[in-house]
């Protein structure tokens, strides 16, 4: 029976010095506490989400049954769990064998030479087992480093839209014809003028957006073929279409022609605003057809997925939130075996399968893209198999690299986009285009800001000055 820990989220959002890590750990470690001190065969493995846990527990049994090992499976906070391995590997503190992080937490391993960041490089392996050609391409970028594979892609988590087809029909409107955002607007802006309840503003705004959300601002700038980072590291948040598509995206929230409106996920108020209707499409990363299913359940049958509008005509219809990497640490004595598991866990059919089916996420190994449960109908979406548009989706996601300075980089993304609505609501400039030159001096700032923070530690893309 393998493990499912629980810790607590204790130490969520705080900043913690090394000898606190170093005791958090410790702490935390103490619940692992029921293994048998005299079993030396045992495998650790940590992972912080529910439906991967529950997507491993019947491989891992056949696993000890075919090897004689048991591996404690524990499922740990994603900040505690980033804690954790910071402490592991940067002070040497026990740790798992294999362990899962999410994305911006990955990038807080990735600091100075991809050789002494303390995980293993799966290059070689990847090329000597053949696997570099079952996994889709931008999938493998955001857990490189320096160019070095340092984790396993767990997903691909291509993003669509989730619409109010039920609304939508209602009023004798549709969305057959629609390529890019314009065109999305265009087809649904009759919904603006529904005021039924005469307070003054739209029953159903068409977009579930706010510039507070840094990461859909984010995915929206990658769509466009913009980035945070550039190959050395360094922060470029004011070039390529990130001025133009912040500018854009803040003035769908002001002025006269407003179509978005601000509807929190995982909270009880934004499922019930969902319910309702209060905005026509959300923008929904394939993990996010899962939560709706388990946190909207009124919405059953009445929405649809479609492609993300493009940003130009022949553009990009999707784009990439979130992610999961496996990792093995240099510090494990069982390399070769954490090797072995991985690709069982990530490479076989049968967790890929209870992954979507539990949380709606696909898996980045192409062959299995052709598997049955991927194309079935899905009753919530009026029986639409949207894992058949997700997977059309999924080679066309943007790359992206990882950085340790992701967190702060999104941070300074958020305050911008408030920062020039803000300017917008006060000046009443609502044109796109007179707005794009102050979030390009904005976004400068900002990368200048984080430009000097990176100048002042010892390691600058992945190089030891």
């Amino acid at each position: 029976m393998h493990r499912l820990v629980e810790s607590v989220r204790s130490m969520a959002g705080v900043s913690l010095p090394l000898s606190a890590m170093m005791a958090a750990a410790a702490i935390a470690g103490g619940l692992l506490a029921a293994r048998p001190s005299n079993d030396r065969r045992e495998f650790e493995m940590w992972v912080f989400a529910r439906e991967h846990a529950m997507a491993y527990e019947s491989l891992l049994e056949q696993y000890k049954v075919n090897h004689g090992i048991e591996v404690g499976l524990t499922r740990i906070s994603i900040d505690a769990l980033l804690q954790r391995v910071r402490s592991g590997l940067f002070s040497g503190t026990p740790m798992a064998d294999l362990f899962e992080i999410e994305y911006v937490s990955a990038g807080q391993l990735f600091r100075g030479p991809a050789d002494k960041v303390g995980l293993v490089p799966l290059d070689d392996r990847l090329r000597d087992a053949n696997l570099l050609d079952q996994i889709n391409g931008p999938s493998l970028a955001a857990w490189q480093h320096s160019g070095v594979q340092l984790g396993l892609p767990h997903d691909v988590h291509p993003v669509g839209l989730i619409v109010r087809h039920d609304l939508i029909s209602h009023y004798g409107l549709s969305l057959d014809n629609v390529e890019t955002w314009t065109d999305f607007f265009q087809a649904l802006r009759p919904l603006l003028d529904i005021d039924q309840d005469e307070d003054g503003r739209p029953d159903h705004y068409l977009l579930s957006y706010w510039p507070s959300h840094a990461g859909y601002t984010e995915l929206l700038l990658r769509q466009a073929g913009g980035r945070l980072f550039d190959h050395r590291g360094l922060p470029v948040l004011h070039e390529g279409p990130n001025p133009r598509v912040l500018a854009t995206a803040v003035s769908w929230c002001i002025g006269p022609n407003r179509v978005a409106t601000e509807i929190p996920d995982f909270s009880d108020t934004g499922n019930r605003r969902k319910a309702r209707g209060d905005a026509i499409a959300y923008l929904a990363p394939d993990w996010m057809t899962g939560v709706w299913k388990n946190d909207v359940p009124d919405a059953a049958g009445r929405v649809r997925l479609i492609a993300l509008p493009a940003w130009e005509p022949g553009g990009r219809r999707t784009s990439v939130y979130g992610g999961t990497m496996l990792a093995i640490p240099t510090s494990s004595e069982r390399i070769d075996q954490a090797w072995e598991l991985a690709v069982e866990l990530y490479f076989s059919p049968e967790p890929a399968k209870v992954t979507w089916e539990q949380a709606g996420v696909i898996s980045p190994v192409r062959s299995l893209w052709s598997s049955s449960f991927y194309h079935q109908p899905d009753e919530y979406y009026g029986g639409q198999p949207i894992g058949s548009l997700l997977i059309k989706l999924a080679p066309d996601v943007p790359h992206r690299a990882n950085s340790p300075y992701l967190r702060a980089a999104q941070s300074e993304l958020q305050a911008v986009g408030m920062r020039l609505l803000e300017h917008a609501e006060q000046t009443q400039t609502y044109d796109p285009a007179l707005l794009e030159p102050i979030a390009r001096e904005y976004l400068e700032r900002s990368s200048e800001k984080l430009a000097r923070v990176i100048e002042r530690s010892p390691f600058i893309g992945g190089r030891q000055r």
